[in-house]
This record gives C-alpha cells, structure tokens and sequence, in this order.
C-alpha cells in the first residue's frame, strides 16, 4: 500500500516540479511544457466522454458492493460469537 501511495503522489509532485522549477530558474511558469499534454488530455476525453462515465461508475459500483460485502461479514462474524443461548440452570 505504501508503494502505491508513492507512486500516486510522484504525480503530483512532477507536476509541480515541470511548473515551477523554471520560474525558480529566473523564468516565467512552465506551461509550455505542459499546454501540449493538456491539450491532449483535454481532446482525448472529451471524446471519451461516456466511456470515463462508464467505467467510473463501474469503479463505484465495485467499490459500494465490496463495502457492503464486507460489512456484512464482519457482521455475520459478530453475530456468530454468541451463536448459543446459555445453558440454563437447574
């Protein structure tokens, strides 16, 4: 889980290095380097549109049924500890 929080947040953090390292060099903002990737981006999904919905939704929906997969189990498991009535005494 740690390696992919890392790798999650290298994003990021290129990011911010392509856009302010050059005005930390004396130059202005890098978003020369970044306005083609943007724009690229920006096409690609816009006509993608309703796949990205698709599978976002997808995403949720395994994301909820898993949740709620889980609660059930960890609730069956309680429920089992006590699964015998006490014996009653004579």
């Amino acid at each position: 889980m740690n390696r992919i929080t890392g790798a999650i947040l290298l994003l990021p953090g290129g990011y911010l290095i392509v856009y302010w390292l050059p005005q930390l060099l004396g130059g202005g903002p890098g978003t020369s380097a970044l306005s083609g990737a943007a724009g690229s981006l920006s096409g690609w999904i816009s006509s993608n549109q309703l796949v990205i919905v698709i599978v976002a939704s997808a995403v949720v929906a395994v994301t909820v049924i898993g949740a709620l997969v889980q609660r059930a189990r960890s609730r069956r498991l309680r429920e089992g500890d006590d699964c015998c009535e006490p014996a009653q005494e004579p």
